[in-house]
């Protein structure tokens, strides 16, 4: 930061930072290097994610219901990966605390297209959340083919706007019927309500069905 032609702060962004490590201390410095080669750093800053939502329910009333649902979404994720459950994100939270009320699920998920074959969504629980996606082509065009890095798969979002293109991988293949999968890591925590929609291309060709769904589908 500069002010004045002066610079009076810096600022660096960490996002490695996983759903079961919430409760984790992280710890960060700053380190600089003068003309002399002489190394200058600040005291140490240590503090948590869990610390931080905490004291934003003390300081923001209206971010409680976020706070407390990202904590259990952090505890959750604890239990669900076997990590460090004996310090659960959400132990700070009375009973009453824990409970948030979650709008009801009104998400479907459909395919569209002519093509035929089938299309077969699955939640990815990883370091992230997304979705994996197979399709099978009741086709045995593509099987054989020297290489198919023109295959990919097109996600677009609920306006019809393209917000990611992702590598295609042949699972298996016969004479008659080849499988692709592939995946996409891009939901963020606000758009699991979102529906996008996922189709296999061939360069600019799609040559599957659309796949819409959404993660709490």
């Amino acid at each position: 930061m500069i002010v004045g032609g002066r610079v009076r702060g810096y600022k660096a962004n960490y996002t490695g930072i996983n759903a079961k490590e919430l409760g984790d201390q992280f710890r960060a410095t700053l380190y600089a290097v003068d003309a002399d080669g002489d190394i200058h750093y600040k005291e140490v800053f240590t503090n948590s994610i869990k610390e931080f939502v905490l004291n934003q329910m003390d300081t923001t009333p209206a971010a409680v219901p976020f706070c407390v649902a990202l904590l259990n979404y952090g505890a959750a994720a604890q239990v669900y990966f076997d990590y460090d459950t004996e310090h659960l994100a959400n132990e700070s939270l009375t009973d009453d605390q824990k409970i948030v009320p979650v709008p009801e699920a009104t998400a479907t998920s459909s395919v569209t297209g002519d093509f035929g074959g089938t299309i077969t969504p699955s939640v990815m629980l990883r370091n992230k959340v997304g979705l994996t996606v197979n399709f099978r082509l009741n086709t045995g065009e593509y099987t054989g083919l020297d290489n198919y890095d023109d295959f990919k798969m097109v996600v677009k979002n609920a306006k019809g706007e393209t917000v990611a293109t992702m590598p295609a991988s042949v699972l298996r293949s016969t004479a008659t019927l080849i499988f692709f999968t592939a995946s996409y890591e891009g939901v963020s925590a606000e758009q699991m309500h979102n529906t996008f929609s996922f189709t296999l291309y061939r360069g600019d060709t799609a040559i599957s069905n659309s796949l819409n769904w959404s993660i709490e589908a």
